[in-house]
């Protein structure tokens, strides 16, 4: 089971803030998502952003990007992140979704997704 979420990226070159589509891991035994998946530094947003101990998320992050321009895939074009994961035999957990969703344990939760059962 994997969580798709949103994150906010800064744009280094343009030094614009986008909100991106990230998974939360890789799945082990797929090499196929691995062409649309980019594992990048989590960059820090602010100067005023220090370090947190208590805080455990990971040091990098794996954005969806577009195969063809290699741009990271916005918020804004979820669609085409859908596509991808059903194209590559996904399902999106609707349960699961929900109830973490109604429960607001995570602001930037898009879903959940699970591979569909081979037959």
């Amino acid at each position: 089971m994997f969580k798709v979420s949103k994150q906010v990226y800064l744009d280094t070159f343009t030094k614009c803030y986008k909100n991106i589509v990230i998974l939360s891991k890789l799945p082990e035994n797929d090499t196929q998502i691995k062409k649309y998946v980019r594992t990048i530094p989590r960059n820090k947003l602010s100067p005023f952003k220090t370090f947190d101990c208590c805080n455990e998320q990971p040091h990098c992050v794996h954005a969806f990007i577009n195969p063809d321009s290699r741009e990271f895939i916005s918020i804004e074009k979820i669609d085409e992140v859908i596509y991808v994961l059903t194209t590559l035999g996904y399902m999106i957990d609707y349960d699961l979704t929900k109830i973490m969703l109604k429960n607001k344990t995570d602001k930037n939760l898009l879903f959940y997704m699970i591979k569909r059962p081979t037959q």
